[in-house]
């Protein structure tokens, strides 16, 4: 089906119709509705969504969305950004709650990814976690390239795209708050060196500001999405 489309934003439409497997049956697959992407952010699975919301893949409606929201938001519009996840719809276990998706879930939907990353060309991209990192690094480099325990974030390279694995946004929420600073330096600094538009007074500035707004809003009491 992809093979046959002749713009860019048919062939990413095509991706909606993905039948690989029996995910589908319980949401259709999620997409990023942007056909530009000088940075890709890649989740591990789709979340439930409301009967006919219009939703995308890491809305700023999560926690992790609202973070990676917020980093976007210091960058545009010079830097154009993407996200979606290595699994576009939602595992379910028999009983209907939310599950982390298998290894063979992952390996069927995989083929969406890599129609991504071919059709949008994007010069960087986050991998967020160990399991998307290393499934993917697998996948394109033959080794798992999970992050590394500080915020000095490595990239590889494979044609024109740099794959950078990071810590997931939810987990630095939740768990390692107090490095936040450490962590929005080490994105933005990827960011700053693989795509541009971003000198080391800016990058201090947006550092500074997101850590702000975190920390402002736990110290009001104001919860973070869910």
């Amino acid at each position: 089906m992809i093979a046959t489309c002749s713009t860019r934003e048919e062939r990413l439409e095509a991706l909606r119709l993905c039948r690989s497997c029996r995910l589908h049956r319980n949401q259709e697959p999620l997409l990023d509705t942007r056909d530009n992407a000088d940075v890709m952010w890649v989740g591990l699975s789709a979340v439930a969504i409301a009967s006919g919301e219009d939703y995308e893949p890491l809305s700023a409606t999560t926690r992790s969305g609202w973070l990676v929201t917020s980093i976007e938001a210091e960058f545009m519009p010079q830097v154009s950004f993407y996200k979606t996840n290595l699994v576009k719809c939602l595992p379910l276990h028999h009983t209907g709650k939310i599950r982390y998706p298998s290894a063979p879930e992952m390996a069927m939907c995989y083929h969406n990814l890599e129609n991504e990353v071919d059709i949008l060309e994007p010069k960087l991209v986050f991998l967020l976690g160990k399991q998307v990192s290393n499934f993917v690094g697998n996948r394109v480099f033959g080794h798992e390239i999970g992050c590394t325990s500080d915020f000095d974030y490595n990239g590889f390279r494979s044609g024109g795209t740099t794959y950078v694995p990071i810590h997931h946004p939810s987990y630095m929420l939740v768990y390692r708050r107090a490095m936040m600073q450490d962590y929005i330096a080490g994105v933005c600094s990827a960011i700053g060196g693989h795509v541009g538009h971003l000198g080391s007074q800016r990058s201090n500035r947006i550092l500074h500001a997101l850590h702000l707004q975190v920390e402002g809003r736990s110290r009001a009491g104001l919860a973070l999405p869910m």
